[in-house]
């Protein structure tokens, strides 16, 4: 008995492999989790389609009928007074057979200290980020889901703003009935609109692979989730360590545990670190 428990815990826990993806991009936000759930489960969960509406912000595909009308909040402590929000409601229209969501993505990088330069303080000044998140799925043939998102992205840092939009690109192909699934996402295609200076950046795309088994007759998922397709090497030289990016995660994972787990981030601007001194 003792050693079933112990194989029972083992597979409770989320592996991942990290790599060297991060410094490219602008946005970074956007690759962290929204919610609780993401969390505990590495930061994606591509394959799965139930009633959670916070997935249609990784796989808009994940959007259905079962989300109609839900509402989900979600908000975060981490380190240095940075807080992060997100907020979605799910809409189905069956005239149609089109499910929709819309979502608020706020990260809230707290207050920061002016100072010349013999440390003398001249004031405050706040940074954040927010994406508006509008996004639609359709079955096909019932066993296929498309989906898209659509996110405006506003972000703030001092007197520096910048705009951007970019794009989610999802399916979900089911194999047999809702017990196996494939999913395959393109996230955060796009860049800045109107930039801090006068080169835009792009936002951090990742492209997903996934393929999750449920048990039947036990409450049990078995997902395995491929990151960041795009990049084969990423072995370079020079690049920063952003929040952890999982090239690899496999998940056995009991489906009703929610742990709220919070992600370390430094804000980088301008050749510069800032971080929090209240």
């Amino acid at each position: 008995m003792k050693y079933f428990y112990s194989v029972f815990l083992l597979f409770l826990t989320t592996y991942s492999l990290s790599g060297q993806t991060g410094g490219n991009y602008t946005y970074q936000f956007l690759s962290l989790p929204n919610s609780a759930r993401l969390s505990a489960l590495g930061g994606s969960l591509i394959t799965v389609c139930d009633d959670d509406v916070t997935l249609a912000y990784i796989n808009p595909a994940s959007l259905n009928p079962k989300t109609h009308g839900n509402i989900s909040v979600s908000h975060q402590f981490h380190f240095a007074d940075i807080q992060h929000t997100y907020a979605a409601y799910g809409h189905s229209f069956s005239k149609w057979k089109v499910n929709t969501h819309v979502g608020l993505h706020h990260f809230n990088y707290g207050d920061f200290k002016y100072g010349n330069e013999i440390g003398i303080s001249e004031g405050n000044f706040s940074a954040g980020e927010t994406a508006l998140v509008i996004g639609a799925s359709k079955s096909i043939k019932d066993k296929l889901m498309l989906g898209v998102n659509v996110k405006s992205i506003f972000s703030s840092f001092e007197t520096y703003n910048s705009f951007g939009l970019a794009t989610d690109i999802g399916a979900i192909y089911f194999i047999d009935s809702a017990y196996s699934s494939l999913g395959l996402v393109v996230r955060n295609l796009g860049g800045e609109i109107s930039s801090f200076n006068a080169k835009n950046a792009s936002a951090p795309l990742d492209i997903q692979l996934g393929y999750s088994k449920r048990l039947k007759y036990l409450p049990f998922r078995f997902s395995i989730i491929l990151r960041q397709l795009q990049r084969w090497n990423i072995s370079k030289k020079k690049q920063t360590i952003y929040s952890g990016i999982s090239v690899l995660m496999a998940n056995f994972c009991w489906e009703k545990i929610r742990i709220f787990e919070s992600a370390e981030d430094i804000i980088t601007f301008k050749g510069k670190n800032f971080l929090s001194n209240r």
